[in-house]
């Protein structure tokens, strides 16, 4: 009889068509071989040792593909079979990486072993479902019982497991229920932290030392009303419009410039020497703002100066005095009199400074940024473009002084009230360091604001500060001013990078200190 025809058997009513059980399948010693030689993946070629029964032969022997495309060997030769790793049937196509299973013109007949396999196979796995939904009733009974027991007042500390529990069969069979959580698996982490840290050194360091979020570091809300900038120039960073947004881009600079200055006056009690680089009590001094580190974004041309400093010196104009809680002259809130006024310099100089300056920006002369014919407190507002190395420009200032006899020192030494760099980018460039050097040993305190792109690199900043200068530069230091936080008043446009998949916004973050001898 042969067993792929399709009949019922004694015990094989209701059967499926051509199934035969699969202890009738005839076998008999049978060899295997696995070779590589193929692009196609491993080989799999089996051989049965010349089985015949009634004039069927079983076993495949091993023969080289056709390469036609179809994963089977050359049609023309009958009982051979070979198998691929990298494909399956379906589209019988390298591109599967799937296996595939040959055919050959017996091969009808082998199909119904290879259904009746996998049927048998589905009734495994049928029986091992079943099994496992019966251990799940099991356990979930005796974790019910001991919720119930629980909530009895028995104590069921020690219930870890079942005894004498009876399997399928009706055996004895002692059935171990654990509660605890199943254990991480601790290897497996330890390898990819490994592995992270060999690939992303610096994203190591940062998990290293994370903290919890210092509240400074959050969003400082955009008050309604400041002491130098004008309500309407505060909703360029209120507002989400697209109008909104391009105009904090043009006031950043100077936004900057008036939250620092005010900070200073509200830190000036506080901390020591600001009184002394400050010398604002003097109507007749000249206040000197240095900006260094300058490139063509600040000074391309005489436009682009005024657009990024022509507010502040405006703002700075329009107020008769300036102490925290007084508004724009425009404004109509009540004045704070328990404050204590400080009157503004009727001088203001800004210079743009550092090696980037283009040189044709040197050619520029004396600008003035003093609005015309606009009645004011301040008398002169001018803006000079120098192309040097800061730390020479300070070493000129020492020697001019050291040379002054004068009681009153002559115009030209005009040391600087404060230091501002914008989007300094200190930790990416070595360059930086003689400047900072010289400023930290300067010959006058100088309050040293610094600005960056993201809360990232301001952090980044202050290590290259506090390693340099071999010094802390935290809360307990006296030349602490702020630490790094983010800018309440950045510009709200995302700067376009291409190395990058940070977002980055110009002086996104800042933080300030006390540069120079105390």
């Amino acid at each position: 009889m042969n067993p792929h025809e399709n009949q019922d058997t004694e015990n094989g009513e209701g059967m499926n068509p051509g199934y035969t059980p699969f202890e009738e399948i005839p076998y008999t010693y049978a060899s295997a071989s696995i070779s590589d030689d193929s692009e196609r993946g491993p080989t799999f070629t089996f051989m049965e040792n010349s089985a015949v029964e009634d004039g069927y032969q079983y076993g495949f022997l091993p023969q080289v593909d056709d390469d036609d495309d179809d994963d089977s060997y050359d049609e023309t030769q009958p009982h051979e079979e070979t198998f691929y790793a990298n494909n399956i049937g379906g589209e019988n196509n390298e591109e599967n990486n799937e296996m595939g299973v040959c055919s050959n013109e017996n091969m009808n007949s082998h199909d119904n072993d290879f259904h009746l396999i996998a049927e048998q196979a589905l009734q495994s796995l049928e029986l091992e479902y079943n099994e496992t939904k019966e251990f799940d009733t099991i356990r979930k009974t005796i974790l019910d019982s001991e919720s119930q027991q629980d909530q009895n007042g028995v104590d069921c500390s020690d219930v870890d497991e079942l005894e004498n529990d009876t399997d399928l069969n009706g055996e004895s069979n002692d059935i171990t229920i654990s509660k605890k959580i199943p254990e991480i698996d601790t290897d497996a982490v330890a390898k990819a932290v490994q592995k992270i840290s060999l690939s992303a050194p610096n994203l190591e360091k940062k998990f290293s030392n994370w903290s919890p979020t210092d509240p400074s570091y959050n969003v400082l809300t955009i008050p309604d009303n400041h002491s130098l900038i004008p309500s309407n120039s505060l909703l360029a960073f209120k507002r989400n419009t697209t109008k909104a947004k391009a105009s904090s881009a043009n006031l950043t600079r100077s936004t900057t410039l008036a939250e620092a200055l005010q900070v200073l006056y509200k830190l000036d009690s506080k901390q020591v020497g600001l009184d002394a680089v400050c010398p604002i009590y003097d109507e007749d001094e000249i206040f000197v703002i240095h900006c260094i580190g300058a490139d063509l974004v600040e000074c391309q041309t005489v436009e682009t100066i005024r657009k990024a400093f022509q507010p502040i010196v405006k703002w700075m104009h329009q107020y008769q005095h300036f102490e925290y809680g007084m508004q724009n002259n425009n404004d109509t809130a009540t004045k704070n009199t328990e404050s204590t006024e400080m009157q503004w310099p009727k001088h203001l100089r800004i210079e743009l400074l550092g090696p980037c300056v283009p040189l044709h920006s040197t050619k520029f002369g004396v600008i003035n940024l003093l609005p015309s014919n606009t009645p004011g407190r301040l008398e002169s507002a001018t803006v000079v473009c120098k192309n040097c190395m800061y730390h020479d420009l300070l070493n000129e200032l020492e020697v001019k002084s050291k040379n002054d006899t004068n009681e009153q020192p002559v115009q030209s030494l005009e040391f600087p009230n404060l230091v501002v760099v914008f989007n300094a980018g200190i930790w990416g460039y070595d360059s930086w360091h003689p400047t900072l050097k010289k400023m930290f040993t300067f010959q006058r305190p100088i309050p040293f604001v610094i600005t960056a792109y993201t809360l990232y690199e301001c952090e980044d900043d202050l290590e290259v500060l506090e390693e340099l200068l071999e010094t802390s530069l935290d809360k307990s230091s006296s030349r602490y001013l702020w630490g790094p936080r983010l800018n309440p008043y950045a510009s709200r446009v995302e700067r376009e990078t291409k190395s990058s998949s940070n977002i980055y916004y110009e002086n996104g973050a800042w933080q300030a200190y006390i540069f120079g001898d105390l």
